[in-house]
């Protein structure tokens, strides 16, 4: 009885760490938007990282076609699966199929983000896409789609699973699940350094870490109510890599946190005095005055970099 009581609890949290997830995106997108109706028109991406933005969307793309060749399976993957795994049951599609919510909600999320005003946050994202994410992204795009060229491409071999150089056809697939999940850390650091380089935290604030991290502690607690249903406590650091990742949001949020209510925590207050002040005059406002608007609240040195 206990037992299916600390199951049932298990997966209760668990459904609330989605929940979480899948509501995160679209917290962000609502916190971007209100925050550049505030913002003067040519700077829609004020203090957002391009980086976020390319980063998510190339991790999206890559969880979703893993996703649909587990769901959809070709013969050739059904064969290498009974190799690679000695006859194992079904490919559990549940499971698999659990990660697509997140993925869509992401990418609705994002083109919320994008669409409004698309010439000019195009323009922004060139500004903000810094070299580093380039190579990030260039480096996935070329190893999945290499990797996964090279195993499902050439002549592959169902009695040992084998493909050429000895890789494996449903190891390809999981390669776009690992880089996924790899871009998926990465894509936080370039925000937090648009943060440093804006001095503030305004157009990405702390809603959105605080539903990453809820959802984290929701999946962990989980995790943990599982362990003890099969009466095994260290199942609750099973699977290594979900733990470990509760671990990494925590890190990145405490990042945020830190930023928002410690080092920035003054320059928020200014600038969100700003907005409070130029959306109150916002009806009768001219020029110079916007222009000293701008100026003290620190807007200036992105528009003349725009404008250039």
């Amino acid at each position: 009885m206990l037992e299916s009581v600390l199951a049932f609890g298990a997966n209760v949290w668990i459904a609330a760490a989605y929940t979480l997830e899948i509501a995160a995106p679209f917290v962000l997108a609502h916190r971007i938007r209100q925050t550049r109706r505030d913002l003067p028109g040519a700077l829609d991406l004020q203090g957002i990282s391009a980086d976020y933005i390319i980063l998510s969307v190339q991790s999206c793309v890559y969880r979703i076609i893993y996703i649909f060749k587990y769901i959809f399976p070709s013969s050739l993957l059904v064969q290498q699966h009974a190799a690679r795994y000695y006859h194992s049951p079904d490919i559990n599609k549940f499971a698999i199929l659990s990660e697509l919510p997140y993925c869509l909600s992401t990418l609705v999320a994002i083109a919320l983000i994008l669409l409004p005003r698309f010439t000019s946050t195009t323009a922004q994202l060139r500004l903000r896409f810094s070299t580093i994410a380039k190579f990030v992204s260039g480096v996935a795009f070329t190893a999945t789609t290499t990797a996964y060229l090279l195993a499902t491409l050439v002549k592959f071999d169902p009695a040992t699973g084998m493909g050429f150089w000895g890789l494996f056809y449903i190891d390809s697939v999981d390669l776009l699940k690992g880089v996924a999940d790899f871009l998926d850390c990465v894509r936080f650091w370039p925000q937090v350094v648009i943060n440093w380089e804006e001095g503030n935290t305004i157009a990405f604030d702390t809603a959105y870490p605080h539903l990453l991290l809820n959802a984290a502690a929701c999946r962990g607690v989980g995790m943990l109510f599982a362990a003890l249903a099969q009466d095994d406590i260290r199942l609750a650091t099973r699977p290594a890599g979900t733990f470990l990742y509760l671990y990494y949001i925590a890190v990145v949020c405490g990042v945020f946190y830190f930023q928002a209510y410690w080092v920035y925590r003054r320059d928020n207050a200014r600038i969100r005095r700003g907005f409070t002040k130029r959306s109150e005059e916002d009806g009768t406002d001219d020029v110079p005055r916007r222009t000293r608007e701008e100026e003290t609240i620190g807007l200036m040195p992105l528009m003349q970099q725009h404008l250039e």
